[in-house]
């Protein structure tokens, strides 16, 4: 019998020190999506992640790599409840300067685009 991993192994490093801009989500807002799981609330948010990466680097004009989205929960600490912040931050180590005209951006941004209030003609 062979033993798989003995010896010393070499990792990367899985944290990224860079800057982000981000949105956090309070639980009233979340409370607002009726019927939504907390699992299927973190997945819509992701896919809104997303959707915010490819829109801000149409604004930034860079490539969407340049962009990376996560999504952090600070449940069990002083918030109870899920109240998840969506990040979008540099995809590189330091940052290279893209969140900050993204958050100046933040309001004109959100003006943009169709609001999820309003119903669609049938």
């Amino acid at each position: 019998m062979e033993n798989v991993g003995a010896g010393t192994l070499s990792l990367p490093e899985q944290e990224m020190h860079t800057t982000s801009f981000w949105l956090h989500c309070p639980l009233p807002f979340l409370e607002r999506l009726d019927g939504l799981s907390p699992s299927s609330a973190s997945n819509g948010l992701t896919a809104l992640g997303n959707a915010m990466r490819t829109a801000g680097a149409l604004l930034l004009m860079c490539d969407p790599r340049d962009l990376g989205v996560a999504l952090t929960d600070k449940s069990g600490t002083q918030t109870p409840g899920f109240e998840p912040d969506l990040h979008l931050y540099d995809n590189c180590p330091g940052g290279t300067g893209q969140s900050q005209p993204l958050y100046q951006m933040k309001r004109p941004a959100s003006g943009r685009g169709p609001r999820p209030d309003r119903r669609l003609p049938v």
